[in-house]
């Protein structure tokens, strides 16, 4: 379930919206592993192709954070924090 959140907030940062369906037994008995703890995570079906690349490149190293984008984040947190 933690590794099915993880990719949800990765394909949620690119606009896809993302359905976690675990497997109703292993809710019911608590399982996390084999079958009865399995995870199926769903997307619309026109962002199929679009996710499929994105996983691809998570799983390949291929992705980074946009430092240009995490700048100004950084600048509100440190002004909007105080000692």
């Amino acid at each position: 379930m933690l590794s099915a959140e993880m990719i949800r907030m990765l394909l949620e940062s690119y606009d896809i919206s993302v359905w976690i369906v675990p497997e109703s037994a292993g809710i019911a008995y608590g399982l996390t592993v084999g079958p009865l703890g399995a995870v199926d995570i769903l997307v619309a079906e026109e962002d199929a192709e679009k996710a499929k690349d994105i996983l691809r490149k998570y799983e390949n190293g291929e992705l980074s954070i946009n430092e240009e984008q995490d700048e100004p984040a950084r600048n509100n947190d440190s002004e909007n924090s105080t000692l």
